[in-house]
């Protein structure tokens, strides 16, 4: 399976491959002892798609509960560094939730307007996912985040719920 997203103001296309899809898979929090765990997203943009090739993390070092997930930066800038040396772009993270219908939380809003706001990029906006507990695709949430708005990405050809949602973070 393949799952694209249609980015908005635009007609370009997101696509997670049954490769990406596949390791988010094998994170999800299926059983009550199983911890969040994430990482980074890397792309390759063929024309108008944009391919996320690679999904790092978890690493070792990150710090895992059931309901929590802080990733270890220098093992995250590695893996964005070694990518970088493979022709992929940093665009943003996934990190699992134990819920069937994933949305991000509070902690989510900040810590995606903290890395937005302190990496390095040149970037409108990064990628988000939550992966949640229940069967792919209906169980993933994906949303772009521009600094303090935030856009749901709906499957393409499903219409959008809502386009833009401003947060205070």
């Amino acid at each position: 399976m393949t799952l694209r997203y249609a980015l908005p103001h635009s007609d370009e296309m997101l696509v997670f491959p049954r490769k990406t899809l596949l390791h988010f898979e094998r994170y999800q929090q299926r059983r009550l002892w199983q911890s969040e765990a994430g990482g980074p997203l890397f792309v390759r943009t063929v024309g108008k798609e944009h391919i996320v090739e690679q999904a790092g993390g978890p690493f070792a070092r990150d710090r895992r509960s059931r309901f929590s997930f802080i990733p270890h930066r220098p093992s995250v800038q590695a893996c964005i560094d070694e990518q970088r040396q493979l022709g992929r772009h940093y665009v943003g993270s996934w990190h699992t939730h134990p819920e069937l219908t994933p949305r991000p939380s509070k902690v989510d809003f900040r810590a995606m307007s903290e890395l937005f706001q302190h990496s390095t990029h040149a970037l409108n906006a990064f990628v988000f996912v939550i992966v949640g507990n229940g069967k792919l695709p209906a169980s993933l949430y994906a949303c772009l985040w521009a600094g303090d708005e935030m856009f749901s990405l709906p499957w393409a050809g499903i219409p959008y719920a809502s386009d833009i949602l401003s947060v205070r973070v």
